[in-house]
């Protein structure tokens, strides 16, 4: 299963949930450096439009945190209670 689908079939609230975790882990990275600028410019997009817990946005935000940090991402989103995303982000 694509990681938009599973996205998809979340409600709103989980989404920012999902959102926010991610977005920390994004944040918190000492590999941060890593993030190459057009990454970074269409983070800050997302932000300023407001598309950070759309699908697509989440689905963006997701292949960033695994780029830095798979296995935390992975890890925190299965203690969250998000752990068919975990596995679906594990297996692609």
């Amino acid at each position: 299963m694509a990681i938009k689908e599973v996205v998809s079939n979340f409600s709103l609230e989980q989404k920012e949930k999902i959102g926010t975790i991610v977005i920390d882990i994004i944040l918190k990275s000492k590999k941060g450096a890593e993030l190459c600028s057009s990454d970074a410019r269409k983070l800050i997009r997302l932000w300023q439009e407001d598309l950070l817990f759309t699908d697509d946005g989440l689905v963006f935000l997701l292949g960033v945190a695994k780029k830095l940090e798979p296995e935390k991402t992975i890890e925190k989103l299965s203690s969250k209670g998000f752990s068919e995303l975990a596995k679906v982000l594990e297996e692609g």
